[in-house]
């Protein structure tokens, strides 16, 4: 796509969505991780992000076309696959609320921290950073702070208002977890005056009332 932009349509500006996976475990000192952090991809997917972000910058300082590269950290929002940790505790307390689950909620890693952001900001600072960002930039998108990820399950576990066991599935801890990663927002804020809205008191609500309506539509 990039080789077919340059050779047919230089005019046409390209926005790469790629991941804060690509940084790795950040070294002592670092947080919040900018822009300018190392690359160190810890897994597979974070090797092919972190390539095609550099693929990407390379066909703006060799043939000129306009790339930017958004970098967002962990997201959530309604309608997220249960693949993901947040979005599958919301889906758990859900079926128990709705008494289609046992009141035993799966998890992993409870004591990492992410920085979450919800996808309605995500998805403006997609639109923002190609229309107003600068060409050949990468611009984080994130909170800037980090939270326990045991404390969104907590949080959701209120608003689900159910008792329920916590239990640690072998199958959902990775071989390899960063302790804590969040990253500064401040570039893509100077640059075209994006910063993160929405609360995540918002957002959980948001994620659990998604689960409600669409645990208690299947049958």
């Amino acid at each position: 796509l990039l080789r077919a932009i340059a050779d047919h349509s230089k005019l046409t500006r390209l926005l790469y969505v790629g991941s804060a996976e690509i940084y790795g475990e950040p070294r002592p000192g670092t947080l919040p991780l900018q822009e300018s952090a190392e690359l160190r991809p810890m897994s597979s997917y974070g090797v092919s992000k972190a390539a095609a972000d550099l693929l990407t910058g390379k066909y703006f300082h060799r043939d000129g076309i306009h790339t930017v590269r958004a970098r967002p950290f962990p997201h959530i929002g309604p309608g997220q696959n249960p693949m993901f940790a947040i979005s599958s505790f919301a889906k758990q307390l859900a079926e128990v609320k709705l008494g289609k689950r046992e009141p035993v909620i799966k998890v992993g890693n409870l004591e990492a921290k992410r920085d979450y952001s919800d996808v309605l900001d995500i998805v403006r600072g997609y639109r923002e950073a190609i229309e107003n960002g600068k060409p050949g930039e990468a611009y984080n998108l994130c909170s800037g702070k980090s939270v326990a990820i045991g404390d969104m399950l907590t949080a959701l576990i209120a608003r689900a208002g159910v008792e329920v066991e916590i239990q640690v599935d072998p199958e959902r801890m990775r071989p390899v977890d960063i302790a804590d990663m969040y990253g500064s927002f401040q570039k893509a804020q100077r640059d075209f005056g994006w910063k993160p809205k929405v609360e995540h008191e918002a957002s959980l609500d948001a994620l659990f009332g998604y689960w409600l309506e669409a645990v208690g539509a299947s049958k």
